[in-house]
């Protein structure tokens, strides 16, 4: 069976399983190129959890605002994918670009 190039890229660049369908999740999630998914860079990874912050703020004043376009599933899908990215980050000590706490 053939795979699409851009799944062949993805499997090569993580071997985990999980991490793999975190990014796939993030891809459904968030406006973001493969490049910008796969960069295994400190800037790429704090550039990711900063969009994951502006998106649950925008879905979170959406619910609070009672609007129509408010989804319930997004929001936890959003959160946890925050969640696992933010410990992700913790695991791989990747260094922070926050001057403070």
């Amino acid at each position: 069976m053939l795979m699409p190039a851009s799944a062949a890229v993805s499997r090569n660049q993580t071997s985990n399983p999980s991490r793999e369908a975190h990014l796939a999740a993030l891809a459904r999630l968030l406006p973001l190129w493969p490049h910008e998914l796969a960069d295994p860079s400190p800037a790429g990874f704090h550039r990711r959890l900063s969009l994951l912050r502006k998106a649950l703020r925008a879905e979170r004043r959406r619910g609070l605002a009672g609007h129509w376009t408010y989804d319930l599933g997004r929001h936890s899908a959003l959160l946890r994918c925050y969640q696992q990215e933010a410990a992700y980050i913790a695991a791989k000590g990747v260094p922070s670009y926050r001057a403070g706490p």
